[in-house]
């Protein structure tokens, strides 16, 4: 090094620094720091500089989009993001109270995907994003509370607490089911596609972690239902009782298949059980999201029409034209992932 300069940052500074720095880029962003070092001062502006950037590319790097876009969606809606103005809740629509939690919730899922300290997927790491979320959705309702008792804005903003707790119990299911399905196969074919031993129980231990999840968050969305269908209206709560049931029936079905997973030792039984998977119908997504699009065409279609309102309708079918197309595109994204880690395993 140059005479008269300083071999690097003091360490005190350097730790502070690095600990807002994304763990996945750490290693990199703290060499290149580092080169750039010439006073405590210089260092601090560099670095108030590049984090955002920083942050928000890790973010972009980190986050599946068919999956955030499609969880951006079920959010709104389920918090009453969709809900018609029926002239019954005073102060600001339902919409932009929705829409408030939405932005804070997503918001969170971002951050908390760019400071991810690794890409493998954990039972730890999924209720860990859900608990996360919920600080975001109740730090953002605590805020809109401390403005309103100074003064600064209606109170109405807050979300009613039926909106709140329901909208969150059923988009954190949701997300649980979704990444389990997508994340859990991962065998980690770039970082041990040396060890296919490994791999293969890196696919057994995410197969078994899949099947807890979806059989946990079936069963909380059954017992939900059950319960919505005692306090409903007879066709909703047909429909509602109905959707128990068979997520019952669901779930026997898929512990009865829990021991079908890989058990040889080879590549050929790891690429034939991602081949699997693969080509395996998502036929379960759809059923996921059956409550939701029972919601919107309750609350906006036939409401809309009820009441001579096309413009509800018209929103509402939009709605759901959207969220199917959302759903056929997480499976597409979904497909060409793996299909990316079979061919891997086949170049070898």
């Amino acid at each position: 090094m140059e005479a008269g300069l300083s071999s690097g940052p003091p360490r005190a500074l350097e730790r502070a620094v690095l600990w807002m720095v994304p763990p996945l880029v750490r290693e990199e962003i703290a060499g290149d720091f580092w080169e750039r070092y010439r006073s405590p001062l210089q260092y601090l502006a560099d670095a108030a500089k590049a984090l955002p950037y920083i942050v928000l590319s890790q973010a972009r790097r980190a986050t599946q989009m068919p999956l955030f876009l499609l969880l951006a969606l079920t959010i709104l809606a389920a918090h009453g993001g969709l809900e018609p103005d029926r002239g019954t809740v005073a102060g600001v629509p339902i919409a932009l109270r929705a829409l408030v939690a939405t932005l804070a919730v997503l918001a969170a899922l971002m951050l908390r995907n760019a400071y991810r300290p690794s890409e493998a997927w954990s039972a730890v790491r999924a209720i860990g994003d859900v608990v996360w979320l919920l600080i975001a959705l109740l730090a953002s309702q605590a805020a809109l509370a401390l403005l309103a008792s100074a003064g600064l804005l209606d109170p109405s903003w807050r979300l009613p607490l039926g909106w709140l707790v329901g909208g969150f119990a059923f988009y954190s299911v949701v997300m649980l089911l979704l990444r389990a399905e997508l994340e859990a196969v991962d065998p980690g074919v770039r970082e041990r596609s040396q060890d296919v031993a490994a791999g293969i129980a890196s696919l057994r231990r995410g197969l078994r972690l899949r099947l807890v999840f979806e059989t946990a968050a079936l069963g909380v969305l059954a017992a939900a239902s059950g319960g919505y269908a005692l306090f409903s209206s007879p066709v909703v709560a047909l429909v509602a009782g109905l959707w128990a049931v068979v997520t019952l029936a669901l779930i026997a079905w898929r512990l009865r298949r829990a021991g079908r997973q890989p058990t040889a030792e080879c590549r050929a039984a790891f690429i034939a059980e991602l081949t699997r998977q693969r080509d395996a119908g998502r036929a379960a997504w759809w059923w996921y999201f059956v409550p939701l699009f029972a919601g919107l065409a309750w609350n906006t279609i036939a409401f809309g029409v009820g009441a001579a309102q096309p413009a509800i309708a018209v929103v509402g079918s939009g709605a759901c034209a959207l969220l199917a197309a959302m759903i056929v595109q997480l499976g597409i994204w979904r497909k060409r992932k793996l299909g990316e880690r079979i061919a891997e395993l086949e170049s070898l």
